[in-house]
């Protein structure tokens, strides 16, 4: 759940913290329908096992970018994404589910060293 309750994101991501510098509070006016139906989507559907199907025929180089604590999802994941698109796996220490928010510096720096990659 991304908003509240046991499992939130924003809650585990701020611990229940007033004003969180990193994770700004949304409210959009009757989204939370949308969101519903989004989340269970995202979870009873069998797009991951298509999506994995087809990544070992990658030709294009490939960074898999991953926060060290995502508590989300399993690091075996970027293990597996990587290794299938033989993708060069960058594991961020400190860095949680969207890495971009915890380390935005350290994340563009490290796409933009991999995109001047030869």
């Amino acid at each position: 759940m991304i908003g509240g309750g046991p499992i939130s994101f924003v809650g585990r991501r701020c611990r229940n913290t007033p004003d969180c510098p990193s994770m700004r509070a949304a409210h959009i006016r009757d989204s939370t329908d949308t969101l519903r139906a989004m989340m269970y989507t995202s979870r009873h559907t069998t797009v991951l096992e298509d999506l994995y199907a087809d990544i070992p025929r990658l030709t294009t180089p490939s960074m898999v970018l991953w926060g060290e604590k995502d508590w989300m999802v399993p690091r075996s994941v970027a293990e597996r994404l990587s290794h299938d698109a033989h993708a060069e796996l960058v594991v961020l220490p400190d860095a949680w589910h969207m890495p971009w928010i915890d380390q935005p510096d350290e994340v563009a720096r490290r796409v933009l060293d991999f995109l001047r990659t030869p």
